[in-house]
């Protein structure tokens, strides 16, 4: 049977248990107290309180209180004085009477390892935890290392062993009435399927709602790691000016309450906006501040980030030799993978989705056509960026899936799926080249004499048309003097994956050349023969979703460019 204090504690109640002591202030408070203001953001309270009361408590006491300390400091990134309750905990391990006692030291242990990227020691130190939780029936105990237990197996890179942890540890809290844990483990749920890219076409929404229920809470620091995350989502997909808009939301929560962590990550968030609007040295800027915000001996994985993005705005030996040890020190599946791409080694797929993606971009046997399609149908616009344009340009370019126009400009991203038509590409590819008269468009993209009154009111419907497949970036084409221009400072490209599948062809005569125009189906044929395995006229129907006509049209193509070869006669007709 749980004494008050705890069971308050336990349903979420820290401000009654708090109002409690305070209004009786000559009595001894229960050691839920010192914990209750831990989680309201009190912990320098805590501090004077454990004070004044010291000499009352004993030493299984302390070693609670003490527990508690050290979450609150280090949760806030003040690891020195997280360390000192910590070795307090650690003293007391001999004179502490009561076996529940252990509970906390145990996760004490974890939770310490965990911070200092110890992931397999922190999650040794969490099952600890949960068997002797199990043993002496601690709600809270089993709770805490189901917590960092999922933390601890996300970090290492089993990801559905954590997801398994952090449900089970969301249905204790929820058992056991906490709705106050229960929140914090539904916000941190959220922001790793966001991270490792997990229900991506949906995931951005959910963000949204929850941190908008979370406009009133007093959790801030649940609130602003939603608010983090929902900030590099957005950037993500391209919406910078979302982003920026939400960092500007939690700005008050995360500069108020000294969370060191989370003032770095804001920095860091509003520098890679910068970076790719193209502003480097606001960016850069913003990464120093970052930086000496951070407590550079403990938060090693956020450092990791930093030097990271400092290594994409100014790449040099000097940062990638200090970047190779501290990933290996991290040792987390993220920072190695991060890494080894950074030098150029792309490891196998992983169940970080948004990793797997980028490594697929890196690696040419993959096809481009279907990651391109992933990246645009997932959303994750930006990652495409570093292959097809130096961020500080504006750059149109056609066809990354069919039809469709993707237009960077100002740091943001914008997709328009089905809009551009072949005739549409040719008038915007024409324009590019330079201003050009109505007699121009019609003599080049039509092959007519330019007649005002038959061609006018066409030339006038297309260029709506194609205006308004641009979305906001349609003021790029002007009307002025009889000529339609384009702005000078946009690139237009159509973008090239039959490059890059041939690239590292044996025979480089063999590469496609301009004129042959592959099409989205012989694409995917060719990437799925690259496999080395043949295929066959039934085959390349299901690859291509196409009629067995249409099927043979593209594959003799194929063959009259030297692009594949065939073998056999009739159903035995297999092609490499």
């Amino acid at each position: 049977m749980e004494k008050p204090a705890e069971l308050l504690f336990l349903h979420g109640n820290f401000k009654k248990i708090v109002k409690t002591h305070e209004d009786n202030p000559k009595f001894l408070p229960d050691p839920f107290f010192f914990a209750a203001l831990v989680f309201i953001g009190r912990i320098e309270d805590a501090e004077v309180y454990l004070e004044k009361w010291y000499s009352h408590f004993n030493a299984d006491q302390i070693l609670f209180i003490s527990f508690f300390l050290s979450i609150g400091f280090i949760r806030s990134s003040h690891f020195e004085k997280g360390r000192i309750y910590l070795g307090k905990c650690f003293t007391l391990r001999h004179q502490i009477q009561k076996q529940e006692s252990k509970i906390f030291l145990f996760q004490a242990f974890g939770f310490h390892s965990y911070f200092i990227c110890r992931y397999k020691k922190s999650s040794y130190w969490a099952q600890k935890t949960w068997r002797l939780s199990l043993l002496m029936d601690s709600k809270l105990g089993q709770i805490l290392s189901c917590d960092l237990l999922a933390h601890s197996f996300l970090e290492i890179g089993e990801v559905e062993k954590g997801f398994d942890q952090m449900q089970k540890a969301n249905q204790l809290a929820m058992h056991f009435g906490q709705g106050a844990l229960v929140t914090s483990l539904d916000v941190s749920k959220l922001c790793y399927q966001a991270f490792l890219g997990f229900k991506a076409q949906s995931i951005v929404m959910a963000l949204q709602k929850k941190f908008s229920e979370m406009k009133t809470t007093k959790d801030t620091y649940s609130k602003a790691n939603l608010g983090l995350e929902l900030t590099r989502q957005y950037y993500l997909r391209g919406k910078t000016s979302k982003a920026e808009q939400i960092l500007n939301e939690i700005k008050t929560d995360v500069f108020k309450f000294g969370h060191r962590r989370q003032k770095s990550l804001w920095h860091f968030r509003f520098a890679f906006i910068e970076f790719t609007k193209g502003a480097t040295q606001n960016a850069t800027n913003q990464l120093s501040v970052a930086l000496n915000v951070l407590d550079q001996n403990y938060d090693l994985f956020h450092k990791l980030q930093i030097l990271g993005l400092q290594y994409r705005i100014n790449p040099s030996k000097k940062l990638l030799a200090e970047i190779g040890p501290l990933s290996f020190r991290v040792g987390s599946a993220l920072a190695l993978k991060h890494y080894n791409r950074m030098i150029g080694t792309v490891k196998p797929p992983t169940e970080d989705s948004v990793g797997n993606l980028i490594d697929e971009m890196k690696l040419s046997h993959i096809s481009t056509v279907e990651t391109t399609q992933k990246i645009c149908e997932f959303g994750y616009f930006q990652l495409l960026r570093n292959y097809l344009v130096h961020p500080q340009k504006n750059h149109v370019f056609l066809a990354v899936t069919p039809q469709a126009i993707l237009i960077f400009w100002e740091g943001t991203v914008d997709f328009f799926p089905d809009v551009i038509t072949p005739l549409l590409q040719k008038v915007l590819l024409l324009l590019h080249q330079g201003p050009q008269t109505k007699k121009d468009l019609i003599e080049k993209i039509w092959g007519y004499h330019y007649d005002p009154l038959r061609h006018d009111q066409l030339i006038h419907a297309v260029l709506t048309r194609l205006r308004k497949s641009m979305g906001k970036t349609g003021l790029w084409i002007h009307f002025e003097n009889d000529f339609i221009s384009l702005n000078e400072s946009v690139g237009v490209d159509v973008f090239q994956h039959s490059q890059i599948l041939a690239i590292d062809l044996k025979d480089k005569n063999q590469i496609p050349q301009p004129d042959h125009n592959l099409n989205y189906r012989q694409i995917k044929i060719l990437s799925h023969l690259r496999s080395g395995e043949p295929l066959s006229v039934r085959d390349c129907m299901t690859i291509a979703k196409k009629t067995k006509i249409t099927t043979n049209r593209d594959l003799k193509d194929l063959l009259d460019w030297n692009l594949i070869k065939k073998s056999g006669q009739g159903k035995s007709t297999r092609y490499h």
